[in-house]
């Protein structure tokens, strides 16, 4: 018999790597599912869904990758096209869209709870894309936006968080889609839906143990907590957060949502223009995170 796969759970606290809100916010799509209807989906609707998925984690890694590594060449000290670079990552975009266009229906999207393949789903996929970047890029290279002058040893603290962050990010992608496929193939009644819960919280405690302690062995003592103001687990979490949105953005159901914004953690999440780490105003971030 196949081993069933892992999904977080729904209202219960896993390790601060991954912890889950469940207050999700509102998207264009249909009407999300009870999570004990949802699932079950037709060949067809399912191979679908894994599309939209796949397409939507691989534009958000391959966007972020283009940004890192805007980033890290300033960071070093050598020159950015900021303007190739934003029209690399909107090509990125486009690219999973005629992905999800070439193998999906509008008929097979209804089926998943999308109004229609050409609305809202796109939209999901766009901003899920650039929602994903814009938390990584403001939670990792904040430190270096600031303006102030950084170490040596700070400057490589910063590269072994981007490793760190796109560590945390893609293993959230492929955990979720796979927990959901999953899911979304299988009988709805099957008992074993409920079994993956328990399986995800100590795959995502033990991921989440391993790459924090990697990242404050790479920066070194303190240098981390003086650079963010957090801990390598506080901000791998709320980086973790953002990816696993995964699961409530392209997955219409109400067991997994996505986690609300939260201004004054330190990272861009949506609905944010800006977020600094604080709810000061004056400081070149309004206190509501707006500009």
């Amino acid at each position: 018999m196949r081993a069933p796969s892992s999904c977080i759970r729904r209202g219960v606290a896993s390790a601060a790597f991954f912890l889950l809100v469940s207050t999700g916010l509102a998207h264009a799509h249909g009407s999300r599912l009870p999570f004990a209807e949802w699932g079950g989906f037709a060949p067809e609707a399912a191979r679908c869904q894994r599309v939209i998925a796949r397409a939507g984690a691989q534009c958000a890694s391959q966007a972020w990758a283009l940004r890192r590594a805007c980033r890290a060449a300033v960071l070093a000290g050598q020159p950015c096209d900021e303007a190739a670079t934003t029209d690399a990552i909107a090509a990125v975009r486009n690219r999973a869209l005629d992905v999800i266009n070439g193998y999906c229906t509008d008929l097979q999207a209804r089926a998943l709870q999308y109004l229609s393949l050409s609305f809202d789903l796109q939209n999901d996929v766009v901003d899920f894309c650039r929602d994903s970047v814009s938390a990584a890029d403001s939670g990792v290279f904040r430190p270096a936006l600031d303006g102030g002058t950084l170490s040596a040893v700070e400057r490589r603290c910063i590269a072994a968080t981007a490793d760190a962050a796109t560590d945390a990010m893609g293993f959230a992608f492929r955990n979720r889609r796979r927990c959901m496929d999953h899911l979304a193939v299988i009988d709805r009644g099957t008992p074993e839906r409920a079994a993956e819960i328990a399986q995800a919280d100590a795959r995502l405690s033990r991921t989440a143990t391993a790459l924090a302690g990697q990242l404050a062995a790479r920066c070194g003592a303190g240098v981390f907590d003086q650079l963010y103001g957090r801990s390598p687990a506080q901000l791998l979490g709320l980086l973790g957060q953002r990816a696993d949105c995964i699961g409530g953005r392209f997955y219409i159901q109400d067991a997994v949502l996505c986690p609300a914004s939260v201004c004054g953690n330190g990272v861009v999440e949506p609905g944010e223009d800006c977020d600094d780490g604080n709810t000061a105003s004056g400081d070149g971030c309004a206190a509501d995170c707006v500009q």
